[in-house]
């Protein structure tokens, strides 16, 4: 097994961690109440040894009353030939009292060649209904209770509010 490269995580750290300010500053830093329609796109590639290994992009836009956001991730070049995997996320919602609620989300994606996709929609009611194509084969995991998951959020946009938070605090604590 081979060792990181302490200085190049580190790097790689605080160079995401950069960019997440950034991205953050530009799309969430004014309270929502006061903000404009604010858009924003970027697009990362992430090198080992030199050679391309993982792409990341992002794709947001907000209102003061909404968001949207899409993610893409992949893994790249030699990386890809043992590890062939691609996701694509989305999630629509809105803006209350700064905080973001999920209306619907999903994710296609591709690993090693088998496609998933995953649907949440989340009802005014607070219930949150899951669509799975193609349904798992041998599940033996328990269903997850009506009770819990009220107030849950998908992974776009907790990405994204992870992202609000680096931005306002310039830490990775969340």
């Amino acid at each position: 097994m081979r060792k990181h490269n302490k200085n190049s995580t580190v790097l790689c750290r605080h160079a995401m961690t950069a960019a997440a300010g950034i991205a953050s500053g530009m799309l969430l830093a004014a309270s929502p109440a006061a903000a404009a329609d604010r858009h924003l796109t970027m697009d990362f590639e992430a090198y080992v040894g030199g050679i391309s290994a993982l792409t990341v992009g992002v794709d947001a836009g907000l209102r003061p009353d909404a968001y949207n956001v899409d993610f893409r991730f992949g893994t790249r070049g030699i990386v890809s030939w043992g590890v062939d995997w691609k996701m694509n996320a989305y999630s629509r919602g809105e803006v209350e009292r700064g905080l973001l609620v999920p209306a619907s989300a999903a994710t296609n994606s591709l690993w090693g060649g088998d496609k998933r996709t995953t649907r949440l929609d989340y009802n005014k009611d607070g219930s949150v209904s899951a669509k799975l194509a193609p349904p798992p084969d041998d599940d033996d995991r328990n269903p997850v209770p009506d009770a819990l998951k009220r107030g849950t959020v998908d992974i776009s946009s907790a990405l994204l509010g992870t992202l609000e938070a680096i931005g306002k605090t310039g830490s990775c604590d969340r």
